[in-house]
Formats: structure tokens, sequence, C-alpha cells
């Protein structure tokens, strides 16, 4: 079977999954605030329309960013503003609607994307009119309010800490799509009702369920966290060996306050990897970082004992992306200018034969790819859809 794979929307009704803006980089942007202000107040007027579902508003509103766009390149004739990811990390960040009225210190049950709720520990030091926060999704079968009595003082002033219920889904459902959807949905809610810093997003599992469900869900999706952490429990075998989990360090603790000390000291994540190899051993997940599979074997279609998968590497030099898959038979690419260099001819390699063509930078397009996800931390301005694969080889190991 040849199976089709479409990207879910946050903001959808059957809502499936889920640059910092620190002043000191705002700062180093080449643009000025009047300038971030310009694009901000469209863009987070598109987004409150989208959310009301109001559509006739959120048209206007992004010809209004397009017309700002265009009002702001006049000052910058040396460069796209569309090729600077880091402008729309800031822009996405800071100018998205948030709630300025949250409780700072209490534990509050935040409301989901397509219904239900979820208990998030707001932080001590909450200030979203002047930085986002950090995030740390706690899976664990103990009530919130016990999780975050053992918290550190350091993670209570400063994480948004989300701890969706799953002690009621049994082991099968907690592998299954009911437990992603429980453990999922809450990040894309958080992403648009607060200011979560979505490059410094954190999972935690605690006990022997948590540690297996946190290593699966990192393997399903291991672009959505910065690391994963595994208090009192050991990781799900095949996920933890598996090459999706290559760019996710994984930290092992003994107990809670020390599981999650350590993400006071880990880095933020790298949202544009430009050489990964990928397992596809779920059939309803394509999507990776930067890369889809649209099409791709799934048991029992395949031979005993081989799995689909690729890998993609990225000669800047040349301008090329190079995949070598087996099994799939389709990609997409979501694109921008830390990847490749928009502005030049593109050479995708599939399994040897080569695809050229130039990319076209779209505000649309843009907007269309931070709705699927709410990430402000990953910025498309550009895509390469549905680009077959003409044969089929092994994917090389790496080295």
């Amino acid at each position: 079977m040849k199976r089709r794979l479409t990207t879910p929307s946050f903001l959808g009704a059957a809502v499936l999954l889920a640059a910092s803006a620190l002043p000191a980089q705002d700062a180093a942007l080449p643009l000025k605030e009047s300038e971030l202000k310009k694009l901000g107040k469209p863009f987070g007027a598109w987004l409150e329309a989208r959310v009301e579902g109001d559509a006739a508003k959120a048209e206007e509103a992004r010809a209004d960013l397009i017309d700002a766009v265009g009002d702001v390149q006049k000052r910058h004739k040396d460069v796209s503003i569309l090729a600077l990811p880091a402008v729309w990390n800031v822009v996405f960040d800071r100018f998205r609607p948030h709630d300025t009225k949250a409780r700072k210190g209490k534990l509050v049950d935040l409301e989901l994307l397509g219904g239900g709720t979820c208990p998030v520990r707001i932080p001590d030091g909450y200030d979203p009119k002047k930085r986002n926060h950090p995030g740390l999704l706690v899976i664990s079968d103990r009530p919130a309010e016990e999780v975050v009595a053992g918290l550190p003082a350091e993670v209570l002033q400063d994480y948004l800490v989300a701890l969706p219920v799953v002690s009621d889904l049994d082991e099968a459902a907690l592998a299954g799509p009911d437990g992603q959807r429980r453990m999922l949905v809450p990040i894309g809610s958080l992403s648009l009702r607060n200011r979560l810093d979505r490059n410094r997003l954190f999972v935690l599992g605690e006990g022997e369920r948590g540690a297996r469900a946190v290593s699966r869900l990192v393997a399903f999706l291991p672009h959505v966290f910065a690391g994963a952490i595994l208090v009192g429990g050991e990781a799900d075998p095949a996920a933890r060996s598996s090459p999706n989990v290559a760019f996710v360090p994984f930290h092992q603790a003994g107990e809670l306050a020390q599981g999650a000390q350590w993400v006071l000291e880990a880095a933020a994540r790298d949202p544009y990897p430009l050489d990964f190899r990928i397992q596809l051993v779920d059939p309803g997940q394509g999507r990776y970082y930067w890369v889809q599979a649209m099409r791709f074997d799934t048991p029992p279609d395949l031979p005993e004992g081989k799995v689909a998968g690729f890998r993609v590497q990225v000669d800047r030099e040349k301008n090329e992306i190079r995949v070598d898959s087996e099994y799939v038979y389709a990609f997409s690419f979501y694109l921008n200018d830390a990847i490749v260099d928009l502005d030049r001819k593109i050479v995708v390699v599939r399994n040897g034969v080569p695809y050229e063509f130039q990319a076209s930078r779209s505000i649309g397009t843009m907007l269309d790819n931070y709705e699927q996800s709410l990430d402000h931390g990953m910025v498309f301005p550009a895509i390469l859809r549905r680009l077959d694969v003409p044969e089929e080889v092994a994917v090389p190991e790496e080295g």
C-alpha cells in the first residue's frame, strides 16, 4: 500500500497534532522595532481572525500584511524580507495574540483547540509582553498538583509546564493515536494562547509508562522537542534506537527534580538540520523537520525485516538537496533560506536522479505553514509539493 498523508492544522476542527524572541536577539535583527511592529500588527490580526473563523477578516489582514511587507521591503533593497527566517521567528512569536492576564504561579485549566482542557502551570515570572518562556511537557500518571510540587523553583519561575492527563489511558491507548492527541494538542493550544518558546520545548516522562510514552512521542515528532527527560523509567527500545531521535538529546534521571533541572542548561533545538535519516514506522506520520514523505509503504506491504525510510543531505554550496529513500514514492519539501538559497536554482537529487527548479517565496505559503503547526520557530515561505521518487535504493549509512 502506498499511503497518502496530509499535514494537519492546529486550527482545524479535527485537530490531530500539536529563534526565541528575546530582546537581545531582536536588537541583532536588520529591521527596526517600528518595522517589526508594522509586520506584526496585520499578522496578529490575521491569526486572531483565523482562530475566530472569520474568513473575510483573515483575508483582509493577509492583504494588509502583504502591503506591510512591500513597505518594509522598500527600505531593504539588498535582501528579501521573506529570506530572513529570524525576522519572522520574532514576528510570529511577539505579535500573536497572548493571554496577558494569565495567573502567574498558578495551575490553570488551558482550553484546548478542539475542546477539553489541560492543566498548565503558569510560571512565577510570566511576562508575555516582554519575552517568551520555555516549555516543559510532563507525561505522568500522578495528579498535576503533585507533579508541580516536585519541580525545582527555577523551572517554576520561568517554564510554562503542561501536564496532560493520561492516567485513564491503558498502555495500548497511550501508545496509539488517542495517546498522541492527548499529549500533543496542548502544545498547539499553549502556543496559541501563551507566549511559549517553541525552540525551547522539552518533554519529560515520569515512571515506566511515562518514559516509554515520551520516547515514542519523540520518535514520532522529533522536530517538536529540544530534549527529552526520562525519570524513573526506560525508553521504548525501538524508539530510542531510531535514527529519528538523533537531534533530540535524552537525559536519564532517578527523580523528578533532578530530571527537570537538566532543562535549565539544555540547548535549544535546531529546527533546520541539513543531514538526517528517518524511519517511517507510523502510517500516520511522514513529516519530519522540513521534509514530508507523501507516500510510503507500511506493513504488511513491506518485505519482512524492511522499513520505509529516507536520508536527506543538503549541499549549500551547490544549492542541492539529496534524498535517498527506500519504499518512499513522493516527497514535499518546506523551504527557507536557512536550508537553501531560494534566489538560486535548487537541485533535488532523488535516488540519484536530479530535478531542477526555481522556488518562489510567498507570504501566503509562509502563513499556511505556520497555521499548520503554530510553531514560531519554524518558518517556511516556500514549498516544493509532491515530487515523485523515480526509483528505490537502500538508504545509505551515515558517514
